[in-house]
């Protein structure tokens, strides 16, 4: 067998035409042992079988050799597949020369092998396969000449029953092999653009946080320059008699507060545009990480959202901590402001069972009971720039970073709303258990 293994990883359809032709030979050899049986058992036909089962034998361990290969990625190529399907015709030939010749209604099956070929192994093999299946059916007529038959006897009658089954057979395994073979080639191709549309978004998320950290970047310096002038500033003014400093110390006391909160901005700008670049994963409980996404929140957004941990001591795991309480904490704003006021917004932390030893399932919810969505809105909710929001009031990225982020974790973002029946939305990603402590920086929600 001619294998292939570089050409095969190159090509996405190859392991799937090579499993495929891994299930089909051994659904060959399945029928040829049981046709065989059958002729032999139930209708009393002389056939050598101490000579055919051999050959069946031989298909079944040459397929054995086959799948694993495949199991161990040395898939075959288009060479090393119409290599194996020559080898087939070869041994049908084998088993026709044995139990009727050319005169075997089952004979038809050569058309089944050109057809498989036709989808395996592509244009110029296809022709080469189909050629060595005409000569090898000619080649029975000197293995096996027919024998005259009496047209008009029970023989023929039952010689043309025996046709319309090998005929029927055939034609079903060469359509639901074509099939299934398309259907297959469909997931995958669908596949592959839902990984080229992420990867679309990723570059999104890359443009974004490079916008970010230029804006921090020019910014910065700036602000930097401020701030150092307004301390100057504050120590010229505590020189001066009090009654003429006290106004112009609470407005250089607003413009110090002012700047912290814009150092604060441009502190989070990174994390929230998506990027978990230079932030390390590190061990953190889910109590910790809700305590962040409250310190993130206005007092009296804070007051109106309620945070359900596991009682007990929840496991701590490896994940990239800011970057989960940001995009937390965008799903909580959207809940309040799509909440009437009031309304107390819910957000929950679920572990999922042990998928393997070292790595779980965390699933973070956060209800609301608002407005909801309709189905189109929902479909589109986690584009780039998509909002109902009234202008000024949102970008329409929450959502966006949101679904990014779960995605570069391996995990998703999933939204279920109605209309009247308010949103939740969940993030779930797996995360690594923690072999150390879990530092806490924030006080657990």
């Amino acid at each position: 067998m001619t294998l292939d293994p570089a050409r095969a990883s190159d090509d996405p359809r190859a392991d799937l035409r090579a499993r495929w032709l891994v299930r089909v030979r051994w659904g060959a050899a399945a029928g040829q042992a049981f046709s065989l049986l059958v002729a032999r058992y139930s209708f009393g036909a002389n056939l050598p079988l101490a000579r055919v089962l051999p050959l069946v034998l031989l298909l079944a361990a040459s397929n054995a050799a086959l799948q694993w290969a495949v199991h161990r990625r040395l898939t075959p190529g288009p060479v090393g597949r119409a290599a194996v399907l020559s080898f087939d015709i070869l041994q049908w030939t084998a088993l026709l020369s044995m139990v009727g010749g050319p005169s075997n209604p089952f004979s038809v099956f050569y058309l089944v092998q050109i057809a498989i070929a036709a989808v395996t192994v592509g244009p110029r093999w296809t022709w080469a396969v189909a050629a060595l299946a005409v000569s090898a059916y000619a080649t029975l007529f000197a293995l096996a000449p027919p024998t005259p038959a009496d047209h008009t006897g029970e023989a023929f009658a039952s010689h043309l029953r025996a046709m319309w089954v090998a005929l029927t057979a055939a034609a079903a395994l060469t359509a639901y092999f074509v099939a299934r073979l398309s259907s297959e080639v469909e997931r995958r191709d669908a596949a592959l653009a839902l990984e080229r549309e992420r990867a679309s978004r990723h570059e999104r998320v890359a443009a974004l946080t490079t916008l970010a950290a230029g804006a921090a970047h020019e910014l910065g310096t700036p602000l930097a320059t401020v701030a150092v002038a307004s301390r100057e500033l504050e120590r010229s003014l505590e020189r001066l008699p009090e009654e003429a400093g006290s106004l112009l110390h609470d407005d250089v006391r607003l413009i110090r507060s002012e700047l912290d909160r814009a150092r604060a901005i441009l502190d989070r700008m990174a994390v929230e545009s998506g990027d978990m670049v230079g932030e390390a994963p590190a061990a953190v409980t889910a109590a910790a990480v809700f305590g962040d996404v409250r310190s993130m929140l206005r007092r009296e957004e804070a007051d109106r959202v309620r945070f359900d941990v596991m009682p007990g001591d929840p496991p701590a795991g490896v994940l990239p901590r800011r970057a989960l309480a940001a995009a937390l904490h965008s799903l909580v704003r959207n809940g309040l402001e799509a909440s009437p006021a009031g309304e107390a917004v819910s957000v929950r932390w679920t572990p999922s069972p042990r998928r393997e030893s070292e790595r779980a399932n965390w699933r973070f919810e956060v209800e609301d009971h608002g407005t909801g969505m309709s189905r189109d809105v929902l479909d589109r909710a986690t584009d780039p720039f998509f909002t109902t929001k009234a202008p000024g009031r949102g970008t329409g990225l929450g959502l966006f970073l949101a679904r990014s982020f779960a995605e570069r974790l391996g995990g998703r973002l999933s939204l279920e709303s109605a209309p009247g029946a308010g949103t939740t939305a969940a993030i779930e990603i797996s995360v690594s258990a923690a072999s150390v402590e879990p530092v806490e920086t924030t006080p657990d929600a």
